[in-house]
């Protein structure tokens, strides 16, 4: 296997695996409903996610194991990396702040934490901060 090619596996499998979080978090209720899968779909297609394995996570979001954080600066890693595939057509709709909300409060964080950190991570990324900077500005 090429370097190449088993780093952007690695992060495919990230992405992978943070959209099944996303998934598990909406679906704990029990099933989505229709507008829940079209925001759903949409995030899938930001994240780049194959159609198939769109198709696999809905069917069981369990399957899909994600490690949980050590730290802070890791789950705000995971916030950075979700906000930057958010953020690659340059908009982030009002369900997608909300699935990123929920995101974050399954990280481990408040409520309050939560909104406050994906209010200004949304200010920051209009601006396209690098991760080293979006840190020291998130943790204030």
């Amino acid at each position: 296997m090429e370097i190449v090619s088993f780093f952007e596996s690695k992060e495919y499998k990230n992405k992978v695996a943070n959209f099944a979080s996303v998934v598990k978090m909406m679906t704990a209720n029990g099933s989505l409903n229709a507008e829940e899968e079209k925001v759903i779909k949409r995030f899938s297609e930001k994240l780049g996610i194959r159609p198939e394995e769109y198709g696999h996570i809905l069917a069981n979001p369990k399957k899909f194991i994600s490690l949980p954080p050590k730290d802070e600066e890791e789950k705000l890693g995971r916030i950075y990396q979700l906000f930057s595939m958010v953020y690659k057509h340059h908009y982030m709709n009002a369900q997608e702040q909300k699935l990123m909300i929920g995101y974050t409060i399954q990280l481990g964080y408040s409520d309050e934490s939560a909104k406050k950190i994906v209010d200004n991570s949304a200010r920051l990324f209009m601006g396209r901060l690098h991760f080293r900077e979006y840190l020291k500005l998130a943790k204030k």
